[in-house]
């Protein structure tokens, strides 16, 4: 039967159990009332303990609310026994599951679709970890699942499963959830060695593809129009027997100098820097630029001894100037993928820092250019301080064969830039509201 115009609840009996979905998009809610979904009757308890983990990570990152229940539920399902109380048939369960869930989903994304063709594509970090989903429609719908390692398990050591869920488990839920939803599902892990990381990147990497699918891609990750973006400010200063550095960062309009050197409002987001490197100051604008937050960085550092206190000590300032703009982070997209001409970028603000850079150096030596002071190692070794301060997760990868390092690493600061601003910007969906199963990110 039919719940309001966008849910749908399956019940059917299975042997010796039941099997209860129901799901909801909550962008209904949010356009019926401005506000979040009330949680559906049952919850997500399916007899396996990290099935339910995983199917929580679908709702809060693919803005659904969902209930799958299978029946019978123990009084007390918090246990390890009782959580788990279906692992040894979940092969069976899981192919149900997905079938239901798929046939829930399907009139949900058809609406928010409303006739568009195009596929989605997402990639989701979790610390060292990378996942890649592609979504797209098909006339002989299938799931591809290639999360194991060329041994055929998870991570460095080959895991089977994670707590009691199998990894054949994952295969045969989305073997069965992609003809139900009408739509193929490719899932591919690109790195990660904890195979608990690899499983939940996976799953979210299919819920923020699952989303923007029936969304379409917003211009620099905004939805619903052009939402009022908070207004920071965020000021350092680091002085050391090293460097001086005054920042000074806002979102939602950036600063400029006067002929005086008094700062004013620029109206949209300005970035003026000066370090002393100019190599580094454009990839610095390319950054910030990107990202549109604005800027002014001006500093002062021992260059006659080499580049790395001064590159070092800016990303930390810029890195800690960030985390105080985010501030709780609630009602932010969170994650964003920017797939540039010459570089991908995926970032998470996720308060676990983590960054991989590949660049892909064309040119022996040191210098990022002839004649420049700035170093190819203290282009990555930024990228690192940047995202330990600001305690993002960052994945970057310049693309193709060709082009020269300095356009390489502009293309990586611009990509990297892109994605911070695509997950810096609100979705009003998540007004008040960080995008965490765990309901926190400061944990």
């Amino acid at each position: 039967r039919n719940i309001g115009k966008f849910g749908l609840f399956t019940s059917l009996p299975m042997s010796s159990f039941e099997v209860q979905v129901q799901a909801r998009d909550v962008t209904e809610d949010y356009l019926a009332n401005h506000s979040s979904a009330s949680p559906l009757e049952g919850g997500l308890s399916t007899g396996v303990g990290f099935f339910d983990h995983m199917l929580d990570q679908l709702q809060s990152h693919g803005l659904l609310t969902l209930s799958v229940l299978v029946s019978p539920v123990p009084p007390n399902p918090h246990t390890v026994d009782a959580s788990n109380r279906n692992a040894g048939r979940q092969s069976e369960l899981a192919q149900e599951i997905g079938r239901r869930l798929g046939l829930a989903l399907r009139p949900i994304v058809a609406e928010r679709r409303g006739g568009r063709k195009e596929g989605a594509t997402f990639m989701c970090p979790l610390d060292e970890a990378l996942a890649w989903c592609r979504i797209e429609e098909s006339d002989d719908p299938k799931a591809t699942v290639e999360l194991s390692n060329p041994s055929g398990g998870l991570g460095k050591f080959s895991a089977t499963s994670v707590g009691q869920l199998r990894y054949s488990t994952i295969v045969s839920f989305f073997s069965s959830l992609s003809p139900s939803l009408g739509l193929s599902i490719h899932l591919r892990n690109v790195k990660g060695s904890n195979s608990h990381h690899v499983v939940e990147s996976a799953f979210k990497a299919f819920a923020r593809c699952l989303r923007l699918f029936m969304d379409g891609r917003p211009e620099g990750g905004r939805h619903w129009g052009s939402p009022t973006e908070a207004k920071g400010v965020a000021k350092a200063d680091r002085k050391t027997k090293e460097t001086m550095i005054s920042v000074e960062m806002s979102s939602g309009g950036g600063k400029k100098r006067d002929s005086l050197g008094n700062s004013k409002d620029a109206g949209s987001a300005a970035v003026d820097v000066s370090t002393g490197i100019p190599a580094f100051d454009g990839l610095l604008r390319a950054l910030f630029g990107g990202a549109g937050v604005g800027l002014v960085l001006r500093c002062k550092g021992d260059l006659w001894i080499d580049d790395h206190h001064l590159v070092e000590d800016v990303g930390i300032s810029l890195g800690k100037c960030l985390l105080t703009l985010l501030g709780d982070k609630k009602g932010l997209n969170r994650m964003w993928l920017h797939e540039g001409s010459m570089a991908t970028a995926v970032v998470d603000l996720s308060n676990r820092p983590h960054c991989e850079a590949e660049v892909g150096w064309r040119t022996e030596g040191t210098a990022l250019r002839e004649g420049s002071v700035l170093s190819k190692e203290m282009v990555e070794h930024f990228l690192e301080s940047f995202a330990t301060e600001s305690r993002i997760t960052l994945h970057v990868t310049a693309e193709g064969e060709g082009s020269d390092d300095s356009e390489r690493a502009t293309a990586v600061m611009e990509a990297v830039g892109k994605a911070v601003g695509g997950a810096m910007a609100k979705d009003q969906r998540r007004e008040g509201k960080v995008a965490s199963s765990k309901g926190t990110l400061d944990k």
